[in-house]
């Protein structure tokens, strides 16, 4: 504040210039607090006994905070104290803010220490509660809002259309098979039978993991499957012991679904493939009978060999080491029979799924895969 005689700058509630002696005019403040000394009295825990003063300099006003524990702030910022003018937003421990219009009247109609003022109680509330305060609308939390929504629709929509509307889940099925061979069978024989196991092996997983009727001839229709090269697994002799293949398919559930679908509405299919279930338990039967015959020769054999050394050990007596094999009882173990008739039945089974190659084409070429349909040759 100026002195009006001499233009000096007066000290903050000096009561006389000190250059002329002019006496000082009155200082017009408000205080501002929780105590009902107050002009102001803001009953709030945010507000300070005596949060703060504001007091005129010119065609301007002061306020300083008085130490208050929630402090004041203008325009966002903190302060000790600052000029403020009408327009600012100036917020007393961010509880309340204050109304100019209030304010400028109270200064008006004069205050604390001005001439003539009576200060009877509390000069008019000037403040907002800022927690009751009316916030201003904001349009743009919610234009960002349903533009983030939108993006994930359209991201969630090409995903499904590009993604997985152009490339369904894949079913895989993958199998390690060991068939342990007969001592009287060929080896082109085991190759034949652990063909066959191999890719039954493997389709005895299908109607489970893909939900179809459990049907190995139904698995061979709809599935293609790929079938590994023999691999010879030798004993200490030097004998083929067993066979191991490799077996696997795959299959897109969308092209499995048509093929079944396609299947189930033909009838005439549908009646092929059950009348081939029934040779198929049929065949399997006689290829059981077939590998009994196979070996029994040998087991016969096998049996009255240890049958006559019992019987010579009873008798006490002593078992010639000049006698030949030729001089020893033998029996008839010809393969001959045993061994055709194992091959028939294997050849059998061979040809009941030989007899859908046309059914397994036929769907293969409806719904067209890269691979097409394997038939079993």
């Amino acid at each position: 504040m100026k002195c009006s005689k001499c233009g000096a700058e007066l000290e903050t509630g000096a009561n006389f210039c000190i250059v002329c002696g002019q006496t000082a005019p009155p200082v017009q403040k408000i205080r501002i607090g929780r105590s009902a000394d107050c002009e102001v009295v803001l009953n709030h825990e945010k507000i300070s006994r005596l949060h703060a003063i504001i007091v005129v300099e010119g065609s301007q006003y002061r306020i300083t905070d008085q130490s208050s524990l929630n402090g004041v702030f203008v325009n966002g910022q903190r302060i000790s104290t600052a000029l403020i003018k009408p327009g600012d937003h100036v917020s007393l421990g961010k509880a309340f803010s204050l109304d100019w219009k209030q304010l400028l009247d109270a200064f008006s109609r004069g205050s604390a220490g001005s001439p003539g003022a009576s200060h009877t109680g509390p000069s008019p509330v000037f403040y907002v509660d800022e927690e009751k305060k009316p916030k201003k609308s904001n349009s743009l939390p919610w234009v960002i809002v349903i533009v983030a929504l939108a993006l994930v629709g359209l991201g969630l929509g090409s995903y499904f259309l590009f993604f997985r509307g152009g490339k369904d889940d894949v079913v895989s099925f993958d199998i390690e098979h060991s068939y342990v061979t007969k001592e009287s069978e060929t080896s082109e024989l085991s190759e034949r039978r652990s063909k066959l196991e191999t890719m039954e092996k493997i389709m005895e997983q299908m109607p489970a993991k893909l939900g179809f009727e459990h049907s190995i001839l139904m698995a061979y229709c709809l599935v293609d499957v790929s079938i590994g090269e023999p691999q010879n697994v030798f004993n200490q002799r030097g004998v083929v012991e067993k066979i191991s293949r490799t077996a696997s398919a795959n299959v897109s559930q969308k092209e499995f679904d048509k093929r079944h679908e396609q299947l189930r509405g033909r009838q005439d299919y549908m009646s092929q493939i059950q009348e081939a279930e029934e040779r198929l338990r049929q065949a399997k039967l006689e290829l059981n009978l077939a590998e009994a015959s196979l070996v029994a020769p040998k087991k016969i054999e096998e049996t009255v060999k240890k049958g006559m050394e019992v019987l010579e050990e009873l008798a006490g007596v002593k078992r010639d080491s000049t006698k030949t094999e030729d001089d020893k009882p033998r029996v008839d173990n010809s393969l001959e029979a045993p061994r055709q008739n194992y091959e028939t039945a294997i050849r059998k089974i061979e040809e009941i799924y030989e007899s859908l190659n046309h059914i397994k084409l036929s769907l293969a070429e409806s719904v067209p895969t890269r691979k097409g349909g394997r038939v079993l040759k």
